[in-house]
């Protein structure tokens, strides 16, 4: 029983690619990736990085920053066509939402 219900929990799980790198200057700046009770720590550096995200309910992606390499976390994600989207410089601590469709 116990592994159906996981089994079935998995069959609804929508999966995301988030590509993130750093657009200005790679000073080890570091931000926190958290959707539906995931969440993980993703270093960012100039080369893009992809990294699959469990989508929640709600369709929102939560990006936190948590190091400031100098300058304030400065992170630029792009969609699944490539095209880059503007996100504000953030502050360790701070927090911005995604929302995903």
């Amino acid at each position: 029983p116990y592994r159906d219900m996981v089994l079935a929990n998995l069959s609804r799980l929508k999966v995301v690619w988030l590509t993130l790198w750093d657009d200005v200057e790679q000073d080890g700046d570091v931000v926190m990736v958290k959707s539906g009770g995931y969440q993980t720590v993703v270093p960012i550096e100039h080369t893009p990085r992809r990294i699959a995200v469990p989508l929640s309910d709600t369709g929102r992606i939560e990006l936190v920053g948590v190091r400031d390499g100098g300058g304030g976390i400065t992170v630029a994600c792009s969609d699944r066509n490539g095209v880059m989207l503007p996100l504000p410089v953030l502050a360790e601590g701070q927090s911005i939402p995604l929302g995903v469709r």
